[in-house]
């Protein structure tokens, strides 16, 4: 049976911690890219897009002009 080094766990608690601020946001940006309007502007924020609104992201491709790569 191993021995716990808790120095190695509360390490790797605080790293994953801080992974997950990092991420948080760019995750929230691709979901926010999804929601309409008046649900990014609600308050209190939904983190989940009722209404997955793809078109929203068409538009943003489109103008973009990545529509045409291929």
């Amino acid at each position: 049976m191993k021995k716990i080094r808790w120095g190695r766990l509360f390490a790797y608690l605080i790293l994953t911690f801080f992974a997950i601020i990092t991420v948080f946001p760019f995750i929230y940006m691709i979901l926010g890219g999804l929601m309409s309007f008046q649900e990014t502007t609600t308050i209190p924020p939904t983190i989940i897009p009722k209404i997955h609104n793809g078109a929203t992201m068409l538009v943003f491709l489109r103008r973009l002009h990545l529509h045409a790569i291929s």
